[in-house]
């Protein structure tokens, strides 16, 4: 009896210690989708992990399968390490809606890198992103209307911003970052998929604007035009 008693308290040790350790070593390499899984295997273990808060300071989930349930569960087994988070990526995990964009504003204040491209969000998303994330640096964001690209004039902060799914973007939604695309942007990705006579204005606003910083090669068109 005494010797079992021993067995499991080496056991433990073990677990403690060694694991533990190894856990420090391995975690900065660990994807961050096998970080979420071992959250749930003991709570040592989930105390070891979120005691680093630099391995939660990006998160990376693009097109992954089930990435909504992945992300919802770190939300709710880290939310103090996720506090410092600074870079997430969505791009491609289209089950992710206005309510998960919702439950990421009120658990991750400091995000500064934002990529959530073809998604099933709709203008909710991006007022939500715009007034939570003020000091937001970069920005990659999928097919809204122009009133929520509106939204992107209160991104004071904003230096790159890929609207290359906004095939709704128009002259209207171009206006309204125009102080941005002048003074601050380094990098502007847009895909312009409209009218002929809409793309003139696009065009003509683009040249009065940002033809200097095209010139550079920071800011990307691709155009495609529809017949009238």
């Amino acid at each position: 009896m005494e010797a079992k008693k021993v067995t499991e308290e080496e056991e433990e040790r073990w677990r403690r210690e060694i694991v533990t350790s190894v856990m420090r070593l391995v975690s900065t390499r660990l994807p961050q989708t096998d970080l979420i899984s071992l959250l749930l295997v003991s709570p040592w273990l989930y105390r070891t992990l979120v005691s680093y808060p630099s391995i939660w300071l990006n998160i990376d989930l693009r097109e992954m399968t089930n990435a909504g349930d992945r992300l919802l569960a770190a939300l709710s087994l880290c939310p103090d390490a996720l506090l410092s988070l600074k870079s997430l990526n969505l791009n491609g995990c289209q089950k992710i809606s206005d309510s998960g964009i919702e439950d990421i504003t009120s658990i991750c204040p400091k995000l500064k890198v934002f990529s959530i491209y073809w998604n099933s969000l709709t203008d909710k998303s991006m007022e939500l992103v715009a007034e939570s994330y003020q000091e937001l640096q970069s920005l990659n964001i999928t097919s809204l209307t122009d009133k929520a690209y509106k939204k992107i004039s209160l991104l004071a902060d904003l230096r790159f911003l890929d609207l290359c799914g906004a095939q709704f973007y128009s002259a209207t939604s171009s206006l309204s970052v125009s102080h941005h695309i002048a003074t601050k942007f380094r990098s502007f990705s847009l895909f312009v998929s409209g009218e002929k006579r809409q793309l003139d204005r696009v065009r003509e606003q683009r040249k009065l604007l940002i033809d200097d910083y095209v010139a550079k090669g920071t800011i990307r068109f691709m155009e495609e035009t529809k017949s009238d």
